[in-house]
């Protein structure tokens, strides 16, 4: 296992717990849009939406440069994000509760606005921490990019060694792959390192 992060507090805890429980990991500090690992991979994956972070056309091109450098020919990367639906009502807000022990905390995730055209969502995240009688609590506003199914599609083709096989949704149900399209909201995408056979066959298809 590889993973690496560019916040060197997520790396130390990561350690931390890699090191509790007797396992060993490749781990390391880095920029989404620009990283190297020492060996490539047979897959990789990233499905909570961090790929939105990069607010350009230019960085998402690179993070997938970056993966398609990454894995050997034939490997899979699992890409889960949030998709704009083009009519309709788009997400404006999530919340989850996890516990452990007396400790409780609720994270809510809030749209506070979206511009399509400049194409940059703007949220905020209040993490709620309760033990017994204390209370914490953690606010935060940042930005991220947003995609319709066919931008994510245009910037996909843009990189001719990467292709995407199957889609899915919510259901997380594998037999069940689904059609992309324009209303989707959560949706989970299977990329692949294209063969070399496959590469070959692209080019001569793009020439005739």
């Amino acid at each position: 296992m590889t993973g690496f992060d560019i916040n060197p507090s997520a790396l130390s805890y990561l350690r931390r717990r890699l090191a509790r429980q007797h396992l060993q990991a490749e781990i390391f500090e880095a920029e989404m849009s620009d990283f190297h690992i020492g060996r490539r991979a047979d897959a990789a994956y990233c499905t909570v939406g961090a790929f939105r972070y990069l607010l350009t056309e230019q960085a998402a091109r690179g993070h997938l440069k970056c993966i398609v450098d990454s894995l050997r020919p034939g490997g899979i990367y699992i890409l889960g994000f949030h998709l704009l639906p083009l009519h309709g009502k788009a997400m404006d807000a999530l919340q989850w509760t996890q516990r452990r022990g007396d400790t409780k905390v609720t994270v809510t995730l809030r749209v506070l606005s979206i511009d399509r055209r400049r194409r940059i969502e703007n949220l905020e995240v209040c993490v709620l921490a309760q033990r017994r009688r204390k209370k914490v609590r953690l606010q935060h506003e940042f930005r991220i990019r947003t995609y319709t199914a066919s931008q994510f599609r245009k910037l996909v083709h843009s990189l001719p060694l990467l292709e995407l096989c199957d889609v899915y949704d919510f259901e997380y149900n594998i037999e069940h792959p689904v059609s992309l399209n324009d209303e989707m909201g959560y949706t989970v995408f299977v990329l692949r390192r294209r063969l070399p056979s496959a590469i070959t066959s692209q080019l001569e298809g793009a020439k005739s």
